[in-house]
């Protein structure tokens, strides 16, 4: 390694003498040559050939999974120095790699899968995406790709996306994928909670082949999930003004202001009745069949009648493929289509039923009412299809690239909604004539209202890119990076609440370009200001015009500084402008009767109303995001790495759905809030709209290393690649205000303020995960802990606080390859079983008030359903 590197300073100093160099790729392995100087490393081919050899051997030597595959012939190469690894980004140092053992150590199943559980530990909601050192126009290209299809993923530095001609706005993952694979991959698994009644069942089906720069894959996957119900939970309903049962429960007529039913019936009991449940069976019935069920109740168990989960059935079919043309040209396209429906119980019908005195099956002397339901619960269905097409080309010659771009995509969301006539429940209504009135069939007489809204959504867009160095810098080459497109969206919806249809139209044209510069200001290696070591400059502009809707805009000066090797900078000062998405402004209103809802006015958890949706006269929100990061790799050995980085945020008006349980809240917006005339609460508007301002500061940290482990050994073969990688993160949230409108004051999220069933924002968070990782075998333990945080209520009945406790959840996962139990089976042989154990301890957060109480909607199911969970997956490659 030494000479190798004492090689690589020269020609450092050989390359600022002959800038004329290209780049070949050779057997796996990226080679720089220079044109004009091809002799002077001459005298290294052959140990540039044994090198490729070595590299080449050990990529199949290390993954016993994969069969040796027939390379073709051999190619005779022309002088060569090795600088690097197949699919590296040239001049960004890579932070940390992971090997395919490494992969296979996250249980994920796709690419995406792994992006998503990397995106987590990195700290980087949305990362750049490189396949091989390489853009891609569409992520969708190699989303569905199934994790044997990888050989390794770099991770780069925060800011790093500007030197790979992307946005310099996110941390680059670099996914370098197999030279050569042809695999049909199986896949069964299947989750279930240790509590029962939740099971997930799931299928895949995915063919892939690759060959050098081209690639396909066809995808096929299927889920169920079974639903939940509030009873299988233990979950305590929320009471009802009356007991109300299929049978019926016997009531004094609130009408009359009467405490008993009859005082005949009272004299039969030999004590005052309130209530009596209807009896069962045929026949007249008598005061005495009555006077034997007094004050017992025919009620309904409505935990049984509503879902915590849906029951949920998906199918999803992808297609993606990448061809490259000539050493030029590359052009790629994805398809996908999915459909997947929800059948959720949304609680009971109910009434009260008028008995008039006199009526022949009516044994008492006064009007009298039922308190009945029907017997099924009312139901609620939602239904999308979707489905996508994209079709991407790049051109590229030398340091200079093309790409172009289409996308489209449709959704189509229908949600139908069962839901009882309100009128039924405002007031009693007499029994028609002819029906027995305690014969059991009077909740058959509730009039059911069909609930239908249906959205349509589609997206058209097309865009260009281009990108290259156009000069060269002191430092380094100036590389700029040019887009344009034009995106088309509409939205169509419609519904029907309370027989009055509503339709709402909305299209929007909106033109967009932005401008990347990455600009190198200094640079140890080029010789320019070598005691400032590598300092560079990120600049982005991007702006749009999207009609009434406003104008998006994105400015962006992102300064990246590394005085040594170990040790690097970063300091970012963004603004956006984002108008509110299409879907925001004519999504289609939904309601949904008898939803638990807890008002903080009263202190009571009741049935209210609640409407869902869009909002018509959303404005755009403005953010300004300053931040400052370090990273230090003090001991490469160990692939030791520390990050911290603070961030504050600015929003002006942003936007976001009506938070509920909070006073403050209901004062500022009394319009989302209806109250009946005795002030309970009955429907609540929660569509979106735009507060004043929130402002946010946070800083994160976090440490990642590998250990080897001496002495440890596969299962099969030699040790020689066994290790332990810890990650562990820590977040600290110092500020997080929300004005909620000019003239009130500000609600301070840290200090009780809060909305919502997470209750105020916790100050700190801890990520954590330790992984064996070995070529056969490995487990992962990973976990977070949440801090505990406060929910003032307010004017609430009885005043006080609700408390969250303190959460952590464990999740426990491994893998093996099954082969190494009978490495002769042809049906074991590449087949991998994945076991997970998620929120190992079954830990839900608690929540009470000052008195140790919890209220009905913060029951701890309602917060988690599942609980703790097993997960089993077996996955076979043909």
């Amino acid at each position: 390694m030494s000479l190798l590197m004492n090689m690589r300073r020269r020609d450092e100093l050989i390359a600022r003498r002959r800038p004329v160099f290209r780049k070949v790729c050779r057997g796996g392995m990226v080679f720089t040559v220079s044109s004009r100087g091809a002799s002077l490393l001459s005298q290294r081919a052959v140990l540039s050939l044994l090198l490729c050899s070595a590299a080449w051997g050990s990529a199949f030597a290390q993954d016993g999974r994969a069969p040796r595959q027939d390379y073709g012939p051999t190619t005779t190469l022309e002088p060569v120095l090795v600088i690097g690894r197949r699919g590296e980004v040239a001049g960004v140092t890579v932070e940390r790699s992971l090997d395919g053992d490494a992969i296979l150590s996250y249980g994920a199943s796709t690419v995406a899968d792994l992006v998503g559980e990397l995106a987590w530990e990195i700290g980087e909601d949305e990362p750049v995406i490189l396949v091989n050192g390489e853009r891609i126009e569409d992520f969708g290209d190699v989303s569905d790709l199934p994790i044997e299809a990888v050989e390794r993923v770099d991770i780069l530095p925060d800011g790093s996306g500007a030197a790979a001609g992307a946005s310099p706005r996110g941390r680059v993952v670099n996914v370098v994928l197999r030279r050569e694979l042809r695999t049909l991959v199986s896949v069964l698994g299947r989750r279930a909670s240790t509590e029962g009644a939740y099971v997930s069942t799931a299928g895949e089906i995915t063919a892939t082949r690759i060959e050098g720069p081209n690639r396909t894959n066809l995808a096929f996957r299927v889920r169920d999930e079974t639903r939940v119900l509030e009873d299988d939970r233990g979950v305590t309903p929320f009471p009802l003004a009356y007991p109300y049962g299929p049978l019926g429960t016997v009531l004094p007529d609130p009408a009359t202001g009467a405490t008993e039913i009859d005082p005949a019936l009272s004299a039969v009991a030999g004590r005052p009745v309130a209530r009596a449940a209807v009896p069962p069976g045929p026949g007249p019935r008598t005061l005495a069949a009555f006077a034997a069920n007094a004050g017992l109740a025919d009620s309904l168990d409505l935990a049984r009648f509503r879902t915590l989960l849906p029951d949920v059935q998906s199918y999803e079919a992808s297609f993606s493929g990448t061809r490259k043309f000539s050493e030029e040209v590359t052009a790629s396209v994805n398809a996908r289509a999915a459909t997947s429906e929800s059948r959720y119980l949304s609680g009971a019908a109910y009434g009260l039923f008028l008995v008039e005195a006199g009526r022949p099956e009516s044994p008492f002397g006064a009007d009298v009412v039922v308190a009945a339901a029907r017997p099924e619960p009312l139901e609620s269905r939602s239904r999308t299809e979707a489905g996508s097409f994209g079709a991407s080309l790049r051109w590229s010659l030398g340091d200079q690239e093309l790409g172009a771009n289409v996308n489209y995509s449709r959704s189509d969301r229908r949600y139908d909604s069962q839901r009882q006539d309100f009128a039924q429940v405002a007031q009693p209504f007499p029994v028609p004539v002819g029906t027995d009135a305690f014969g059991g069939g009077l909740g058959d007489l509730l009039a059911i209202r069909l609930d239908r809204s249906r959205t349509l959504v589609e997206n058209a867009s097309a865009q260009i890119s281009a990108s290259g160095t156009p000069m060269e810098l002191p430092a380094g080459p100036l590389r700029l990076t040019a887009t344009g497109g034009l995106n088309h969206s509409s939205v169509d919806s419609s519904s029907t609440f309370e027989g009055a249809p509503v339709r709402n139209e909305q299209t929007r044209e909106e033109l967009n370009g932005s401008l990347v510069v990455f600009a190198p200001l200094a640079s140890r290696r080029a010789g320019f200001l070598p005691a400032l070591g590598e300092l560079n400059l990120n600049l982005e502009a991007a702006a749009g015009d999207a009609g009434r809707a406003g104008s998006p805009r994105r400015t962006l000066a992102l300064v990246d500084w590394a005085p040594v090797e170990q040790l690097r900078f970063n300091a970012s000062v963004q603004v956006t402008v984002t108008p509110p998405a299409l879907e925001l402004l004519a999504d289609a209103p939904t309601v949904s009767p008898d939803i638990p809802y807890f008002d903080p006015l009263t202190g009571r958890t009741t049935s209210v109303t609640v409407t869902y949706g869009g909002a018509m006269d959303l404005q755009s929100q403005t953010a300004t995001l300053k931040r400052l990061g370090v990273t230090a790799t003090p001991w490469r050995r160990y692939n030791l790495q520390i990050n911290a980085e603070y961030w504050s945020v600015e929003t002006r008006d942003p936007i976001a759905s009506l938070p509920p349980n909070n006073v403050a809240i209901m004062a500022a917006f009394p319009d989302r809030f209806v109250r009946d005339g005795a002030g309970e609460l009955i429907s609540v508007d929660t569509r979106p709209l735009n507060f004043e301002r929130q402002t946010q500061e946070q800083a994160r940290s976090a440490i990642s290393f590998v250990v080897p482990v001496a002495g440890s050994s596969d299962l099969r073969g030699p040790p020689a690649r066994s290790r332990v990688e810890v990650n562990a993160a820590a977040s600290w949230t110092f500020r997080d205000d929300l004005l909620i409108r000019d003239g009130l004051p500000a609600v301070d999220l840290l200090r009780g303020g809060g909305f919502g069933l997470a209750g105020g924002r916790a100050r700190r968070q801890a990520d954590a995960s330790a992984a064996f990782v070995s070529r056969d075998w490995g487990f992962r333990v990973s976990g977070t802990w949440r801090d505990g945080s406060t929910l003032d209520l307010g004017q609430v009945a009885g005043g006080g606080a609700l408390r969250f406790e303190p959460l952590t959840v464990v999740n426990l996962s491994g893998h093996v390859d099954l082969s190494v139990f009978a490495p002769e089976s042809a049906v074991l042989k590449r087949s991998r079983l994945n076991l997970t154990l998620t929120n190992a301890a079954n830990a839900r957060q608690r929540i009470a008030d000052e008195n140790g109480l919890t209220p009905l909607n913060y029951q701890p199911a309602y917060r988690d359903p599942v609980g703790r969970s097993v997960f089993v997956e077996v996955r076979k490659s043909f």
